[in-house]
């Protein structure tokens, strides 16, 4: 299992709030062609990837194109838990997959990591990460 202090998102809290966080976590298996979350699926966990490839895509002018395809150490979904809106993209399992959910299911509440990202800079994590990807998703936008 990759270690979430191994986690861009995760690193930064203290290794108490990571103890915190993996207790409240559950680790699911899924097979490769499983299919996570919908574009426009509503959402309440993220998911940290243990092991295997996740790749998520969007829907642009009726074409599927890949965003990012994730492995080890890489975190999605993040976006449902933090703003309270639908997916914006599909999470598609390309390889066998250990995954960790984080979410009200496991006892975590998106309450709880508002309190870790004022103590711990995860708001700047997450920002810097989903800005490089906006800007990736705008590229891939203007240049069809």
């Amino acid at each position: 299992m990759v270690a979430l202090q191994n986690s861009q998102l995760f690193c930064h809290l203290s290794a108490d709030d990571q103890q915190v966080l993996r207790a409240a976590a559950q680790e699911r298996t899924f097979s490769k062609g499983s299919e996570i979350f919908k574009e426009g699926d509503t959402g309440k966990e993220m998911y940290v990837v243990q092991s295997g490839k996740v790749r998520i895509s969007k829907v642009v002018r009726d074409v599927e194109k890949t965003l990012v395809d994730l492995g080890a150490g890489e975190f999605f979904g993040e976006m449902a838990i933090l703003n309270d809106r639908p997916r914006s993209a599909t999470a598609t399992v390309t390889e066998d997959a250990e995954l960790l959910v984080v979410g009200p299911e496991g006892g975590f509440h998106p309450d709880e990591l508002a309190v870790a990202s004022r103590r711990r800079r995860l708001g700047d994590t997450i920002l810097r990460v989903e800005t490089a990807a906006i800007a990736a998703v705008s590229v891939m936008l203007t240049c069809g």
